[in-house]
């Protein structure tokens, strides 16, 4: 529990805990996710990011893609509620 708390907190989740606003797109920008390198503190263990997503989509959030952010944006339409775009750095 301990150190999924820890990772929750390293990913930004902790964001999540405040209301939701309409129209607010959340980026969850992570480095890597992976099980071999546990100690590493770039990454996120397979099962804690597993639970994170989990967690998001009993939450009610759903994931957009850049094309799908790309077309709301061009066709300037709102973005809906609950949106969250989920990004990974350095090409993990």
């Amino acid at each position: 529990m301990r150190r999924f708390l820890r990772e929750l907190i390293s990913t930004g989740l902790y964001l999540f805990l405040r209301e939701d606003r309409e129209g607010e797109l959340r980026v969850l920008t992570y480095h890597r996710v992976n099980r071999t390198s546990p100690r590493d503190r770039l990454s996120v263990h397979t099962d804690s990011f597993r639970k994170q997503m989990l967690y998001l989509a009993r939450k009610g959030y759903h994931t957009l893609t850049m094309e799908e952010l790309s077309e709301i944006l061009r066709e300037k339409r709102p973005i809906p509620r609950r949106s969250i775009l989920i990004t990974f750095d350095d090409g993990y």
